[in-house]
């Protein structure tokens, strides 16, 4: 009856930029942009719209008039470090199932050998 196929998908073609904004009353307020995943942040900045859609942090989402902003600084977000076999984490989880597999019911170690 209704097409909700555009409303459940807008924010799935949406990019969050993160950056530090001072205003021109000197307030720093630092959270991330919403914009188009179509369009780039410059494309957007310099676009016509007087206003720009900015999550700060913690707080909810807002509109920020352009003239207001004095500095956008954008900000680099490190990802995820992955586990790999170096990893302290993943030689300490692979030690411990060793030796958790290696012992019988009554607490002792088994007589069979661990492979790696």
């Amino acid at each position: 009856m209704f097409d909700r196929n555009r409303v459940d998908n807008a924010t799935a073609n949406q990019l969050a930029i993160p950056a530090e904004v001072t205003m021109s009353d000197g307030e720093v307020i630092v959270g991330h942009f919403i914009i188009a995943s179509s369009r780039a942040f410059g494309e957007v900045l310099n676009g016509e719209s007087p206003f720009l859609e900015f999550a700060p942090f913690q707080r909810d989402r807002r509109y920020i008039a352009k003239s207001a902003i004095r500095t956008v600084k954008l900000m680099e977000v490190p990802g995820g470090r992955a586990l790999d076999a170096h990893s302290p984490c993943k030689a300490n989880s692979t030690r411990i199932k060793r030796l958790a597999s290696s012992a019988t019911p009554n607490g002792r170690k088994s007589a069979r050998p661990i492979s790696s």
